[in-house]
């Protein structure tokens, strides 16, 4: 069993991921909380959050008595008030409009007094100075177990005036987000990496397409924003598979067989596309045999301690002596106690200028005798130069 679909046209965030979580419950992915109830359910209209566990169809591995793991995903799609009900584009009165995406196993499910749910933090702090006037600001900061995130940091900023105040969330790990400018410059919360489409506008102005493949051992899912191809930046996608014998393709499923996410919440932009960004793609270990919970991310471009590059992200040649260009998939993997000869191979990666943004190529390596197919990503950098990544679409675990 296997499954690949292109979609287009959502202009909210909480009605493409009701359509993505239509998509993965009906392609090996079982629904087991849905808008804030836990159980079974099927997703209507708009869905604000959403957990879906992995079946054996979509990796031999997730049953109960192996390694389950699951994709937790919230969603939020608000139009903003300055507060007089006159509509505001300001992120901070309202106007949101993303995706949080955490992948985790079952034993990081946190359920609140209310029912609803939650993941575990890994890490949590709470600090709330005061001024002489008596005047504070109120940080929490949470380290989600498995966000797909920079650091897997979200943050909430209370302003505290006379022991009320208005709550802002911010967050280093929206799936999707176009929002002012001005939500980088908030005091305390001025965040280089902070992700940021960059536009301002009606969500109709914005609509979004997503491609996403499941196989017989792992997910693949990216989201763009259509007509911004040439900004390098509107888009981000994730990856979550076990590995393959890198000579012959077979799924890693014997010793410690880590599940790794790999995943970039935007593009490089208009920054150097000779230099590497470490946080532009990251990577973690979601989970091992003996392992129940992820690693924190971290970069999957540049050699960091205990943790080799996977992906060069920079501008790369990508044509070899017989006129045909070449594509490559992660390799050099490590987890934080052991490395690996294998690979990944539900995504791979190759200079932009090789092939452009859903173009379908046809590659056959692992000694098979039928090609598959993989989609070009958006470029990394401005003007569809820099890297690209593919995305397989079809052939071996997917057919």
């Amino acid at each position: 069993m296997g499954f690949s679909v292109k979609r287009q046209g959502y202009s909210k965030a909480t009605q493409l991921l009701t359509a993505v979580a239509n998509d993965m419950a009906s392609n090996g992915f079982e629904v087991i909380y849905l808008n804030g109830a836990a159980g079974a359910g099927t997703p209507t209209d708009e869905t604000e959050s959403v957990c879906l566990k992995a079946t054996t169809t979509v990796d031999p591995l997730a049953g109960d008595e192996d390694q389950p793991w699951i994709v937790f995903i919230t969603a939020r799609s608000t139009v903003g008030d300055d507060g007089s009900g006159k509509l505001s584009y300001k992120f901070s009165d309202g106007h949101q409009n993303w995706l949080r995406v955490w992948i985790c196993t079952p034993t990081q499910i946190v359920e609140n007094p209310d029912g609803t749910w939650r993941i575990a933090y890994k890490y949590f702090k709470d600090f709330m100075p005061y001024n002489a006037s008596g005047y504070g600001t109120r940080e929490q900061t949470e380290q989600g177990a498995g966000f797909l995130g920079y650091d897997s940091l979200i943050r909430t900023h209370l302003d505290i005036k006379g022991g009320s105040g208005t709550a802002r969330d911010y967050t280093n790990g929206f799936f999707y987000c176009f929002n002012d400018d001005k939500q980088n410059q908030e005091k305390d919360f001025t965040q280089k990496n902070q992700p940021n489409w960059g536009r301002v506008g009606d969500f109709a102005a914005h609509p979004l397409s997503y491609r996403l493949s499941i196989s017989d051992h792992g997910i693949a899912f990216a989201l763009w924003g259509e007509s911004y191809d040439s900004e390098g930046q509107n888009q981000a996608w994730f990856c979550t598979q076990r590995m393959v014998d890198k000579d012959n393709g077979a799924v890693i499923v014997d010793g410690k067989s880590p599940l790794f996410t790999v995943f970039s919440l935007e593009g490089n932009g208009d920054k150097n596309l000779n230099v590497s960004n470490p946080t532009q793609v990251l990577y973690m270990v979601t989970r091992e045999a003996d392992v129940t919970t992820p690693t924190f991310p971290v970069s999957a471009t540049v050699d960091t301690a205990d943790s080799n590059r996977i992906i060069n992200a920079v501008q790369q040649v990508a044509i070899g002596e017989d006129e045909k260009f070449i594509v490559h998939f992660p390799n050099g993997l490590n987890s934080q106690r052991y490395g690996y000869p294998h690979e990944l191979d539900m995504i791979g990666y190759t200079s932009a200028d090789a092939i452009s943004h859903d173009n379908t190529i046809e590659l056959t390596f692992y000694g098979e005798s039928a090609a598959r197919e993989y989609a070009g990503l958006g470029a990394n950098s401005t003007y569809n130069k820099g890297m690209r990544m593919v995305m397989q679409t079809s052939g071996n675990g997917i057919d």
